[in-house]
């Protein structure tokens, strides 16, 4: 899973974690979790344009299924957890990582 924001340079960092996964460890899947700053039906279809950046440049230049599983709005403990890392991966195969 990968958790963006609408930052550009969030977007260029998660497109390059991603790139890396894909050349690296075969990564054909990816869900993607979308945090925005605000909640409702504006939150969602920002999230929803800030994914199809990714998605398309994904689709573009790299071979994996990227899907949107979501929306969520920004708190001050999302806002620290995202400072330290700002994405998540489950890397899953047939051997333990």
């Amino acid at each position: 899973m990968v958790v963006l924001t609408g930052d550009e340079t969030d977007l260029v960092a998660i497109y390059q974690r991603v790139k890396g996964l894909v050349h690296d460890r075969g990564v054909k899947k990816m869900d993607v979790l979308v945090c925005v700053a605000k909640d409702g039906a504006e939150g969602e279809s920002q999230a929803r344009r800030i994914f199809t950046q990714l998605f398309e440049v994904c689709r573009r230049f790299l071979d994996i299924d990227l899907a949107y599983i979501g929306a969520f709005a920004r708190g001050e403990k999302i806002r620290d957890n995202l400072a330290i890392t700002k994405y998540l991966v489950h890397y899953q195969s047939g051997q333990d990582a």
